[in-house]
């Protein structure tokens, strides 16, 4: 009598034990099903951690309740990192060139380093969306837009986990951990697109593991589309690329061992689920996307080389995102996330095996119930497992990599070590689980709510105008207040900037270009990473190659013609120092939040002079500023010396730090209107005021304020008087 394999639907009509498909042994099949029912196209099996019907329905619908709760908590927790982050700026950039110019650039705009040379940027699509999202509905939709795709991809994790292991407690549980991990690696720059388009494809790809009694070859359809627009998002599309791959080649593997085994007199095992025609559907969508995105794409082959480019550069890989998660460099994302969930991951696998092993019964019919079949797990999840570490491993930033690749694989496997426990074990331990599930959604909710809240609104009250994109961004590092003296300016601005601050300088001041941003590869070369790096690293600083640095023709002749600095950290600190000494720069922001020193007689001197005599320039609030005012009206032309030197008394007055730089402005102002005695008048008191008065100095700075008030006295005391 023919045979329908309740696990795959196929009919077998030779008589065989097995199904010639998967390898279910079909007369335990039979045997269990129950009188009066249809055997063809019996229900894929299905693997729960309890009997149903033993607790009552209310106390069911808690325990549910608590996995769900988990799952949004842990959502709620992977969305919510606040992070600075330069790509976000970048991102927007890049998309209002291409808007405006509608055209993908294939010449590097934005800077003065390297204008014009080859610009490789394989994420230009997403530039499109963020800013498109920007323009229509403001700053704040871009952050909502990546809550969006964030809770797109905790979805589709949750998806792929729920049919692969067919049980909704595995799947609830294995998803919030690995959504509530990927906190810090998570953020609004354009590699959250590539993890989105990852997570819909392996959801994809995992829909074709799951045996079903009839294999639709049409969902493959959707790998052409995916592929497509995600080798115009991110760069990491060739790693779809290999998941298919990987895919066909496990899919071979198994098919052709168990044509061994049977060829050498053995009962096969279940092979892989897919139909050849699903796999023949698969690897043409492949083939025709990856034709597509070479014909029409705007770097053709290049895109599928450049990315190997990226990974292999031994230089760029010191930026800390690069490293190897075991690396200690004090700096960049934190790997303890991707530590806990992967020993969560290893704890629970562990665990259960010992479960297993200790109650090693297998399932029998009961009532009349048909034998649940554990779920199956195939080659291609060890593949998915091994390539999602190797690639966390390789580099930290590829954690959620490893999430959405090999969550559903190990909750499937979780699963099917639970399926051999105990049914009183595992209706108890799902009830421990449900409540360990209230009680962890909990606390994961109320401490993420109130660093969130910490990070998003009360850093932000005495700064208010911050928009939620900014703060996303954590805007208080950000040298807003530079960059807005500086919209005015109407002609080009070369800029200076540390590489994580420049991507906003790119966005906020479009008439701008800079020395070196996050674009990395995409623009610049090993050598220019290697000398702009050296400007920040005290250990590296040579001041005579800083100079020459800064002095250095670059395209068209341009030099550097601002400098723009985060006040006061220690990696800027000696830089700061060397350009306060220097003639050949002046000081136009001393702040705690940013520094700004503009080459002197340079275009951007010049107009920053004019814009402060029409008074249209926007200083910030601090107590140097009316000293920097003085500093820009004296290097200016015409010169205004009486406005300036009230300007700086004022400043020195409110701020005395910044008489190491005004003393000797102020001595040679006195000295050039032919008053030196008003002059030693002021340095006097001064002087008297640094030796008596409690000041917010250190005794150092005491010493050389002093110091320097009396070499200035006596300048003014030895100058003739005169008008």
């Amino acid at each position: 009598m023919p045979l329908s394999c309740p696990r795959c639907g196929t009919s077998n009509t030779d008589g065989a034990k097995h199904c010639r498909r998967c390898g279910l042994t079909l007369e335990t099949a039979a045997r269990a099903a129950p009188a009066g029912r249809p055997r063809q196209g019996l229900p894929a099996a299905v693997t729960k951690l309890e009997s149903p019907g033993a607790f009552g329905s209310l106390l069911d619908i808690l325990v549910r309740a608590g996995f769900l709760v988990l799952f949004l908590a842990g959502c709620f927790t992977g969305m919510s990192g606040i992070h600075h982050t330069n790509d976000t700026w970048i991102a927007l950039a890049t998309g209002r060139y291409i808007l405006e110019h509608h055209e993908v650039p294939t010449t590097d705009p934005f800077s003065y380093t390297f204008y014009g040379k080859h610009f490789f940027n394989q994420n230009w699509l997403t530039h499109v969306a963020f800013f498109w999202v920007y323009e229509r509905f403001g700053p704040a939709a871009v952050v909502i837009f990546f809550w969006l795709l964030t809770s797109t991809i905790y979805g589709m994790m949750l998806y792929a986990c729920r049919i692969r292991a067919r049980s909704w407690t595995a799947a609830l549980l294995g998803a919030a951990v690995a959504a509530a991990a990927s906190r810090h690696y998570l953020d609004i720059r354009p590699q959250i697109s590539g993890y989105f388009l990852l997570a819909i494809f392996c959801a994809v790809l995992h829909y074709f593991c799951v045996p079903r009694p009839r294999q639709r070859w049409w969902p493959a359809l959707l790998v052409f589309p995916i592929l497509f627009v995600w080798s115009n998002a991110h760069g990491s599309f060739v790693f779809g690329y290999g998941l298919v791959a990987a895919f066909v080649g496990c899919w071979g593997l198994s098919h052709g061992f168990r044509l061994f085994l049977k060829k050498m007199g053995f009962t096969p095992g279940p092979g892989a689920p897919a139909s050849l025609a699903q796999v023949i559907a698969i690897s043409g969508a492949t083939a025709a996307a990856l034709v597509l995105t070479i014909a029409v794409g705007p770097y053709g082959w290049g895109n599928f080389v450049h990315p190997t480019l990226v990974g292999s550069s031994q230089v760029f890989r010191n930026v800390a995102e690069w490293h190897p998660p075991w690396e200690d460099i004090r700096s960049g994302l934190p790997v303890w996330p991707f530590w806990t969930a992967f020993y969560i991951m290893l704890g629970a696998v562990g665990v259960f095996g010992l479960l297993r092993l200790a109650t090693p019964k297998r399932e029998v019919a009961a009532k009349g119930r048909v034998v649940r079949e554990p779920p199956l797990l195939t080659l291609f999840d060890l593949a998915l497992v091994g390539m999602g570490l190797g690639m966390a491993f390789f580099a930290r930033r590829f954690a959620p990599l490893y999430y959405i690749c090999a969550t559903p694989s190990v909750v499937t496997l979780l699963a099917r070590l639970a399926y051999g426990t105990a049914p009183s074990l595992r209706r108890y331990g799902r009830v421990a689980l449900g409540v360990a599930g209230w009680v962890g959604a909990i606390i994961v909710v109320r401490m993420t709510a109130g660093v969130t809240y910490g990070e998003l609104v009360t850093k932000y009250l005495p700064a208010p105008q911050f928009n939620l994109l900014q703060r996303y961004t954590t805007a208080e590092q950000n040298p807003f207040d530079a960059m807005e003296l500086l919209r005015p300016v109407k002609g080009p601005i070369d800029i200076l900037a540390e590489w994580t601050v420049a991507g906003l300088v790119m966005f906020e001041l479009p008439q701008s270009r800079v020395c070196m941003d996050g674009r990395s590869q995409q623009v610049y070369s090993e050598e220019h990473y290697i000398r702009f790096t050296a400007l920040f690293d005290p250990q590296r600083q040579d001041p005579a190659q800083i100079r020459q640095f800064l002095d250095q023709p670059w395209v068209n002749g341009a030099r550097t013609d601002a400098v723009l600095l985060r006040y006061g950290s220690y990696d800027t600190m000696p830089l700061i120092s060397l350009l306060a000494g220097s003639d050949d720069w002046v000081p136009v922001i001393l702040s705690p939040r940013s520094t700004l020193f503009v080459r002197r007689a340079s275009t951007v001197l010049t107009e920053l002079g004019a814009l402060e005599r029409a008074g249209r320039l926007h200083w910030p609030g601090y107590p140097s500023i009316p000293a920097t005012r003085g500093f820009v009206l004296l290097a200016t032309e015409p010169p205004e010396l009486e406005r300036a030197l009230a300007s700086m008394r004022t400043g020195v007055e409110a701020d005395p730090a910044v008489g190491l730089l005004a003393y000797p402005k102020m001595q040679q102002a006195w000295q050039t209107l032919g008053r030196p005695a008003e002059g030693v008048a002021f340095f006097q008191r001064e002087e008297q005021r640094l030796r008596t008065v409690p000041l917010p100095l250190d005794e150092k700075q005491r010493q050389r304020l002093v110091q320097l008030a009396n070499i200035c006295l006596q300048q003014l005391q030895r100058a003739p008087s005169g008008g």
